[in-house]
């Protein structure tokens, strides 16, 4: 639970504001900074009750407050959903310090119910986000994924073209592709025996991903890939190898909640703990928060 919210010192001076009743200030005030604001900020998931129990106040005269900010435009309410709104909260809240920010932002996003307002706040972090490339690549990621869930509202999506240098990558997705078709040659992805082209770039495009949007670098995901081909072991019960046999899926969340990625390093990790540290040929604070 956060401590402390910002209030601009012009909410004292602003028309809206100035014009509210007693009771339609505190009501804009506690919606600005009460218990029910999350870091997600601008819309909320509460209901009638819980606000008034956090204010002391009968259903009436919330009702009648909240009357107020709605008729400015303050802030909206869908009481079906309990879903409450504040549609300009973009002018006065900073953007997603960076993209572990965004991240945090879009994984409470899916703790509100859908509905038409948590639409409209989509569409709002889409536009304070249009300029940031990495930004709209995860509002874009986030939506498609969640698309069958967000059924009962149409949501738009960003159509922005992001320049993607994927020259880097191709090499390694090729040299790891080619080393799975060696094990399991027999896999239905490898037609008449050969890598396919499209299977090389979907793979390298993840990888691009992992570089871009999660800060890995090239060395790092390189070093990685080579440990999964080098470590398998066809008498072992697991294998990364087979476990990951198309790059398409390095992203993909698995049951633990963490990423294939972000499970590899960690077993990664914990087999270099136990080798000597001379054996570290890079860095690995931009692979994992995960002490070695």
């Amino acid at each position: 639970m956060i401590r402390y919210n910002e209030v601009s010192i012009t909410t004292w001076i602003s028309r809206d504001f100035t014009t509210l009743t007693p009771h339609g200030k505190l009501l804009w005030l506690y919606l600005l900074t009460g218990p029910i604001r999350r870091p997600l900020p601008g819309i909320y998931r509460a209901g009638i009750g819980s606000c008034t129990d956090d204010l002391g106040w009968s259903a009436e005269a919330f009702k009648k407050a909240f009357s107020e900010l709605a008729d400015k435009k303050m802030a909206v309410a869908d009481w079906v959903f309990n879903v409450i709104y504040l549609p300009n909260w973009s002018k006065y809240n900073r953007p997603p310090a960076n993209p572990n920010v965004l991240k945090s932002w879009l994984g409470m996003l899916d703790a509100i119910p859908d509905c038409d307002l948590k639409n409209s706040y989509i569409q709002t972090l889409v536009d304070v986000s249009v300029d940031n490339n990495t930004y709209t690549e995860l509002i874009n990621e986030w939506v498609c994924e969640r698309q069958d869930k967000l059924h009962r509202v149409e949501v738009k999506k960003v159509v922005k073209s992001i320049a993607r240098d994927l020259k880097p990558f191709i090499d390694l997705a090729q040299d790891y592709s080619s080393s799975v078709r060696e094990v399991f040659p027999k896999l239905s992805i490898f037609k008449n025996g050969s890598v396919p082209e499209e299977l090389v770039k979907s793979g390298a495009a993840e990888l691009e991903k992992l570089h871009r949007l999660d800060g890995i670098s090239p060395e790092s995901i390189s070093e990685i890939l080579k440990w999964i081909i080098s470590s398998y072991d066809e008498t072992s019960n697991f294998n990364w190898l087979s476990n990951l046999q198309s790059l398409k899926s390095i992203r993909r969340k698995s049951s633990n909640g963490n990423t294939k990625w972000e499970n590899i390093v960690m077993q990664y990790a914990t087999v270099l703990s136990k080798g000597s540290k001379k054996e570290r040929k890079i860095d690995y604070s931009d692979v994992t928060n995960s002490p070695i």
